[in-house]
Formats: structure tokens, C-alpha cells, sequence
């Protein structure tokens, strides 16, 4: 009898003793958990911050600065989790994303800080989590607050002080109330509920009350690049595809036309040049009627600008590029791309847009030492014309037409 009792102690001793059971995500390896998303946001404005946090329901709309027209996709991927499979570790781009990502961590994290969000400014969340119960359902509640920006490894200060800041310009405090559940067995969370209440200073006797409710709930999980998800991005393809042969038709839209800007620009040509490129990389094949009157407007039309060039070179390539080469350099077929065989009159244009583009630089350095482009050729450069500038050269390079080697 005392043999057994003491054996019993000891073994309830050593149960209670074992760390809890780490709770981690169990996709697919590059799968993905797809979801039934529904949600509503309105908002109000009051004189002051008690009327605003008094409002129970405000009913207006809520201005797109604060939550984009366009929500995030309700799906969750493998890949997108931090090394331990137990939190998403890409930080969140607009308020719909902090609340999948708090809803979706299962590393017992009870605060959160999500740097420059624009425009609230660094988010924090502070908070407290219920036990799990048997049903695996959980609530968590979160006080939330705008702080200051802080820095993030590889920013530069000025931009941050002259540009981000500016964007950040609510004060914001409120609640955060999520209640999931969570599946043990499988590693996931099957379903989550978010309720969020804000009120946002945005100026003098100026308080927006934002409410916005989120609820997800699984419906299916897949492996990586499983035949209905090929399916449906067969579908969406065709469906983007035939959209944008009828919004190019023609190429008399407004947001295709070059105005008559000062300095020249060529935004409305490198803009037709992308759907261009866009349409080719969707297999349209080169006979389509929409695509052989687009090339021949771009081809008459003046590039100037590095954006409309480098673009328009791009899909010069693009029209050129063998059958599935995307693909064949992915599964290893090939090798490297291969280079462009263009006609002679095709293969003169590149050239003319390259003599033009590598006109488009920083006139403060010399472009045998130091390229730097710009929109046209001006005393300035930045970032993502150079970007442009560089994937025009490569595509140049890619169809025959000869760079400097100090360009690179």
C-alpha cells in the first residue's frame, strides 16, 4: 500500500515537473492554411477624446490611410513563419496584419512592437492571455499605444525624420481582443475572432473612433503548389490577363498618355511598357492583336524617362525569352538565360533607348567612376530609379546591345 502510494507521488511529481509542451505551427512544408475571412470597420469623428472613446458605434467610413481598400489575402504560409515555426517573422504592413499576426503566434508572447506602421508609428501592444482550455480556445486582450518611431537596422536618420515621421503624424491608443482556437493535435490555429477599438488624434478637437472586427476560420489546408491552388492561379491569370487587354485597347487611356509634364516625363509609355511585359509573362503569345497594336504605339512613342526605358527594355526581353524559361531556370533546365535573337529594326530601338538611358544620370558624378540615375539628367538620383535603370541595362545586355563595362 505505502509502496504504491509513494510510487504514485512520484510519478504525479514528475508529470507536473515536465515543461509544457512548446506549442509550434504544422503546415505543410511551403504550404499554406487557407481561410474564410469577414470583416467590417467603421469610424467617426468627436470633439474631443472622451466623446470619441464614449462612441459604441460609429458608423461612417474609415478613411484609406488607416486601413487600405484592398485587405490582406486571408491565407497563411509556411514560409513566412520565424525559425521556431511559432510566430510570423515579417512584420505586418497595415492594421489587418497585426491582428493575423497576433492571432496566429502560439510562442506565449504577451506583448508586441511592431516598428513604423505607418501611420500609427511604432505599435505597441501590451496584454494578457488566458489559459487554454480543453476546446483549445483562448482570449487575448491587448492595451494599445503609439509610440515614437524607433530605428530599424539599415535606416538612414534623414529619412526617417523628414519622410516617415510625416506619415505617422496619429496619436493612437485603444484595445485589441482576440479569441481563437487553437488545435494541439495539428498544430494550427483553426479559427480567431478580433475586435479592435482606436481613437486617433488627428488634430486639433479632432478624435476618430475606428472599430474594426476580423474573423477567420479554416477551411482548408494545402501542400506546396497542390493542383487547386495551380488552378486557381491559372484563373486568376486569365482573369488579370483579359483585364488588361481591354484596359490597353486602344492605348488612348488616360493613365497611358504622356502629359506634357516640366521637366518631360514618359509615364504614361513606361506604363503601357509594364503591361506590355505583364501580358508576355502571362503567355500571351506574340500573334495576339492586343499585344501587336501595344508594341507598335510604344515603338512610336519617345521614351525620356528611366522608369518608362528601363521598363520598356524589360519587356523587349520578355518578348524574346524562349517558352517556360522562368520555370526551366527554376527546376534547373537551364543553366542561364539564354540571349535574345531580335530582328535588326528591334535590335536598333534597344539600342537608341540604352543611348538614352544611360543619358538619365546624376549629373554631379562622373558615369565612368560612379552611375547614378534619375528620372532624366538632373543634379540628383535616388534608389528606386537606380533600381529601374540597372534592370534596363540587364535586359539591354540580355538582347545584344553592348554596355560599357564601367556602366556596371
Amino acid at each position: 500500500m505505502h509502496v504504491w502510494v509513494r510510487v504514485g507521488i512520484s510519478v504525479w511529481l514528475a508529470i507536473i515537473a515536465l515543461p509544457a509542451q512548446r506549442l509550434a505551427w504544422q503546415l505543410p512544408p511551403r504550404g499554406s492554411a487557407e481561410y474564410q475571412r469577414t470583416g467590417s470597420a467603421q469610424s467617426a469623428v468627436a470633439p474631443t477624446q472622451a466623446a470619441a472613446l464614449a462612441l459604441e458605434s460609429p458608423r461612417g467610413p474609415v478613411p484609406e490611410r488607416y486601413l487600405p481598400k484592398v485587405p490582406p489575402a486571408a491565407v497563411l504560409l509556411q514560409g513566412e513563419f520565424d525559425a521556431a515555426q511559432t510566430a510570423i517573422a515579417d512584420p505586418p504592413s497595415e492594421l489587418r496584419d497585426v491582428l493575423r499576426a497576433v492571432a496566429f503566434d502560439l510562442s506565449s508572447v504577451k506583448s508586441h512592437r511592431f516598428a513604423q506602421l505607418v501611420p500609427y508609428g511604432d505599435l505597441d501592444l501590451t496584454g494578457q492571455a488566458s489559459p487554454i482550455d480543453a476546446d483549445g480556445k483562448q482570449t487575448l486582450r491587448f492595451k494599445v499605444s503609439g509610440k515614437p518611431l524607433t530605428a530599424l537596422p539599415g535606416d538612414e536618420p534623414f529619412v526617417r525624420s523628414q519622410f516617415l515621421e510625416r506619415l505617422c503624424d496619429v496619436e493612437t491608443m485603444g484595445t485589441i481582443v482576440i479569441e481563437r482556437q487553437i488545435d494541439r493535435s495539428k498544430g494550427l490555429v483553426r479559427e480567431f475572432s478580433a475586435e479592435v477599438a482606436l481613437v486617433l488624434a488627428e488634430g486639433k478637437q479632432r478624435f476618430r473612433k475606428l472599430r474594426l472586427q476580423e474573423q477567420w476560420t479554416l477551411i482548408a489546408l494545402h501542400e506546396n503548389q497542390d493542383p487547386a491552388f495551380r488552378s486557381r492561379v491559372g484563373l486568376a491569370v486569365r482573369n488579370g490577363t483579359a483585364w488588361l487587354q481591354k484596359a490597353i485597347s486602344g492605348a488612348n487611356a488616360s493613365f497611358l498618355q504622356d502629359k506634357e509634364d516640366k521637366p518631360p516625363r514618359s509615364f504614361g509609355s513606361g506604363r503601357l511598357a509594364l503591361a506590355i511585359q505583364t501580358l508576355e509573362h502571362a503567355d500571351v503569345p506574340a500573334t495576339d492583336p492586343s499585344l501587336i497594336a501595344a508594341w507598335a504605339e510604344l515603338e512610336r512613342r519617345e521614351l525620356i524617362d528611366t522608369y518608362a526605358l528601363g521598363t520598356a527594355l524589360m519587356a523587349l526581353a520578355a518578348r524574346h525569352a524562349p517558352p517556360r524559361e522562368a520555370e526551366m531556370l527554376h527546376d534547373g533546365t537551364l543553366k542561364e538565360r539564354p540571349q535574345r535573337q531580335l530582328p535588326e529594326s528591334q535590335h536598333a530601338l534597344a539600342q537608341r533607348w540604352v543611348e538614352r538611358l544611360l543619358s538619365n544620370v546624376d549629373k554631379r558624378t562622373d558615369p565612368a567612376n560612379c552611375l547614378r540615375f534619375n528620372y532624366t539628367a538632373a543634379a540628383r538620383f535616388d534608389t528606386s530609379v537606380q533600381q529601374y535603370g540597372l534592370l534596363g541595362l540587364d535586359a539591354a545586355q540580355l538582347c545584344g546591345v553592348p554596355i560599357p563595362t564601367t556602366a556596371w
